[in-house]
């Protein structure tokens, strides 16, 4: 399993798929300073630029976050299912084995992207001006409280609350690939259930299926939002819950698949059983 992830982690890495993501962050986060039509930036230190390229409502984020892990781990995963380059590694450690290593390497390689793009954007805004200095914020969502003690640490968090959600987004696209047998849906179906699933709130405003609004995961990479920390629990567990349910699916499919394929081997080409 570890030469699995090894290799996945090698491979999204030495891929222009990830460097162009990061690119494609990093691009969205100055957009989002510059665009404000004030300037605030200017006098924000590197703490600050960092808040308001980021944690401040950044739309453009919001829409392509989710599409990012898919993009850059569901090529390399679903081009191993596709050529079935996958059944010779999984003969030497079990399809199990080797469905679990690859669902690692998903986690790993969709919250890498995004901490590895945000180190890079922190490290800028500290080289653009590295002064600390207060600015005017008042934060809404997660971890109010620690912004108001250690504004670096909210940074923190809401890295680590990004990494996260993109581990689960990519996972959630190895799911879909595995169930599907399709890349083209292992690409677009984790960003479209992101940026899509708001428009079925109209059909859950009743008594009977309000409380399903808590899972669709609609803004889920929106730090900034008043979503309460339990409601966001909901949609992250949703996410990977219904990943995990994809994946024991694309199991069981591959397992048969498998089979058919060892009693062909069985088998030659006149009927006639060996």
């Amino acid at each position: 399993m570890g030469e699995i992830i090894l290799s996945d982690i090698k491979r999204a890495l030495s891929s222009k798929r990830f460097w162009i993501s990061a690119g494609l962050i990093v691009i969205c986060t100055a957009i989002n300073i510059f665009s404000s039509g004030s300037d605030d930036y200017k006098r924000a230190g590197w703490i600050g630029l960092f808040i308001f390229g980021n944690i401040v409502g950044n739309p453009m984020i919001y829409f392509l976050a989710p599409f990012i892990p898919a993009f850059i781990f569901a090529p390399l995963f679903m081009g191993d299912i596709k050529s079935g380059a996958y059944k010779a590694v999984s003969i030497k450690t079990g399809l199990k084995k080797y469905l679990a290593a690859r669902s690692v390497s998903s986690l790993i390689v969709g919250s890498g992207i995004f901490i590895v793009s945000m180190l890079i954007i922190l490290a800028g805004c500290y080289f653009c001006d590295p002064a600390v200095r207060d600015i005017e914020y008042a934060p809404m969502g997660l971890f109010q409280g620690v912004y108001y003690s250690s504004p670096f640490l909210y940074i923190v968090l809401y890295i680590l609350y990004t990494a996260l959600c993109g581990a689960l987004f990519c996972f959630f696209s190895v799911g879909i690939g595995i169930a599907s047998n399709s890349s083209s849906m292992a690409l677009a179906l984790p960003g479209i259930v992101s940026s899509c699933s708001y428009l079925i709130w109209v059909l859950l405003d009743n008594p009977v299926l309000s409380w399903m609004q808590i899972l669709l995961p609609y803004l889920v990479f929106a730090f900034d939002i008043g979503t309460p920390l339990p409601n966001r629990i909901a949609k992250l567990c949703f996410i990977l819950l219904t990943s995990l349910i994809l994946v024991a699916a694309g199991y069981c499919k591959l397992k048969k698949e498998s089979c058919v394929d060892a009693a062909t081997d069985e088998t030659r080409p006149d009927g006639i059983e060996v």
